[in-house]
């Protein structure tokens, strides 16, 4: 997993973008100023800094610089947290750490559209065969680090262990496997594994790029909506009016990406089946929150595995009336 952490720029230890390894100018919110980690000196492949800010030029002029680049840190800054994906900045900045969460659904693009590509790749094969089915219903793991899939596996010996309260949330917290998790994870990869060997990928594929979007935006909106558990990482960082903030962004750009998929997909079901998933992920976290005594990072991790497979389900459920 590309790890962000913090770079420390010359005032104050405020951080700085290292873009491929090259020091960006951070525009630290104040009027006329700006920190930068070094000076506008020619760059690997004659790029300057200069024009880095020129290329920004259309962006900042509409947005403000400090907002501007707050936005993509937080960007970032989920990236290198839920991705395996190699990450082209390495940036962490504190004060953007409650906004990380709002680009988790962008995140979540950036799988669906490996995990569609894939599948377009593969369903040049006609009828997938065992290895390609395999390797697609592992993939959304293999993007995401396993971080989701674990979060499913400690929610899964927590909850099926049927012990009080105090009980299960030590479980949940405990790093040992469990036999109900390793069970359970058989069961979902034997469910995804045979949902797309009989899915129509040539036509299909297409509806694989919002599923993590909209399991994404359950996820997100369970974190900031619902009070997390005393244990949880959450638990001191959660504030209903910041997160009040927070939840407007999320169902803004959940109404948007809603009249893309309609717009862009070429058949409505593929965004049904994406809003499918999101809906069941709510009733996951909901009903495991419940269970559990308290919102968390694995049940968001168990909500959205869960997510994924339900939107996988619909798109397979689909496929005959509409486009087989």
């Amino acid at each position: 997993m590309c790890a962000s952490f913090p770079s420390s720029g010359p005032e104050g230890g405020r951080p700085h973008f290292l873009l491929a390894g090259r020091a960006v100018p951070y525009y630290n919110g104040t009027k006329n100023t700006r920190v930068v980690s070094s000076s506008d000196r020619p760059l690997e492949g004659g790029l300057l800094l200069k024009e880095w800010k020129a290329k920004l030029h259309d962006l900042t002029a509409i947005v403000p610089r400090g907002v501007m680049n707050f936005l993509i840190t937080a960007f970032f800054m989920a990236w290198g947290m839920f991705l395996s994906i190699p990450c082209p900045a390495k940036i962490w900045d504190e004060k953007a750490r409650p906004w990380q969460l709002v680009y988790l659904p962008l995140v979540g693009l950036l799988v669906g559209v490996v995990w569609a590509l894939a599948a377009y790749l593969t369903g040049l094969f006609g009828r997938l065969p065992a290895i390609c089915a395999a390797i697609l219903a592992a993939l959304p793991f293999l993007l995401t680090g396993f971080i989701h899939l674990d979060g499913f596996m400690d929610c899964c010996d927590a909850i099926l262990s049927r012990r009080d309260l105090a009980t299960r949330q030590k479980i949940l917290k405990d790093s040992h496997v469990g036999s109900f998790s390793v069970v359970c994870t058989i069961f979902l990869m034997l469910a995804m594994f045979a949902a797309f060997r009989d899915f129509d990928i040539k036509n299909g594929f297409p509806g694989l790029i919002l599923i993590p979007v909209f399991s994404r935006f359950a996820s997100s909106f369970c974190v900031f909506a619902c009070r997390p558990m005393q244990t949880s990482q959450y638990a001191s960082r959660f504030e209903a009016k910041q997160n009040k903030q927070q939840l407007t962004a999320l169902v803004i750009l959940n109404v948007l990406a809603i009249f893309a998929g309609l717009l862009l997909l070429p058949h409505a079901w593929f965004t049904a089946a994406a809003i499918g998933a999101e809906a069941f992920a709510l009733l996951v976290s909901f009903g495991a929150r419940r269970n559990l005594g308290g919102m968390s990072g694995d049940i968001s991790g168990f909500s959205l595995t869960l997510g994924e497979l339900a939107g996988l389900l619909l798109l397979l459920a689909g496929q005959g009336a509409l486009w087989s």
